[in-house]
């Protein structure tokens, strides 16, 4: 029983894997809107890959302060014209301890999406637009 179990297991793991392509990193610059200079949250890294029809994204951000910090952010999804599609999200928190690094993962409601655009918001922001990079 045990070996068909875990012969299961393996199965369910290689098909999983395979629905996913490959990851490919992104250049998150023109794809997040901060809404004010985030003052401890920043942006580290981006990747995208289709999983099961559906663009996927996951965005790791840390937090540079040892207190805990507050994020709130939603995606909104472009299509290959760069109208949005699936309708507006909600903002989502997303909550960091201090000196915490976290990867926020977002999957696309609709198969036309093809890109996107993350808009990210945190209460210790200064309020004033983000600096040029």
């Amino acid at each position: 029983m045990k070996k068909y179990l875990a012969s299961g297991v393996l199965l369910a793991a290689v098909l999983g894997f395979s629905a996913m392509a490959q990851a490919a990193s992104i250049s998150l610059t023109d794809r997040v809107d901060q809404l004010g200079e985030m003052k401890y949250l920043k942006l580290v890294t981006g990747r995208t890959a289709q999983r099961n029809g559906l663009l996927v994204v996951q965005v790791e951000m840390k937090n540079q302060d040892k207190g805990n910090q507050q994020l709130y952010y939603r995606f909104r999804w472009l299509d290959e014209a760069g109208l949005e599609v699936g309708g507006e999200e909600a903002w989502k928190p997303f909550k960091f301890i201090g000196l915490q690094k976290r990867t926020i993962e977002s999957i696309a409601p609709v198969p036309n999406a093809v890109d996107f655009k993350m808009e990210v918001n945190s209460p210790d922001n200064t309020g004033a637009e983000p600096a040029a990079k």
